[in-house]
């Protein structure tokens, strides 16, 4: 089970990119297997979830967070907020501006 979870977050990983903008706090998500989404992170955004493994496995926790905008509901993997340094502004302007509901699942498929 965890072998399909590695290969499923590690494959939504590879294809997305993350590019922030701090001054005004735009935010655009380009992804090779799914359209770019493009959103204001102080305005567009209605809620926060984050869905995450009730165990780690080998030192790595299994996770994502869900963005829901007006338009659509993003899902973001943990692997991009653990092994990304560049994506570090994005997810602590996202921690500081919103309350996230935090959710634990045993299989936390994306």
């Amino acid at each position: 089970g965890y072998l399909f979870l590695f290969k499923n977050h590690l494959k939504k990983t590879t294809s997305q990119v993350i590019w922030y903008n701090k001054q005004t706090a735009d935010v655009m998500i380009e992804s090779l297997t799914e359209k770019t989404y493009r959103f204001n992170l102080l305005s567009d955004v209605q809620a926060v979830q984050q869905i995450e493994s009730i165990q780690n496995t080998k030192g790595l926790l299994f996770g994502y967070f869900r963005i829901k905008t007006q338009e659509e509901i993003i899902e973001i993997p943990y692997l991009v907020y653990q092994n990304n340094p560049s994506n570090q502004d994005f997810f602590n302007s996202l921690k500081s501006n919103y309350k996230i509901d935090l959710q634990k699942k045993i299989f936390p498929i994306i």
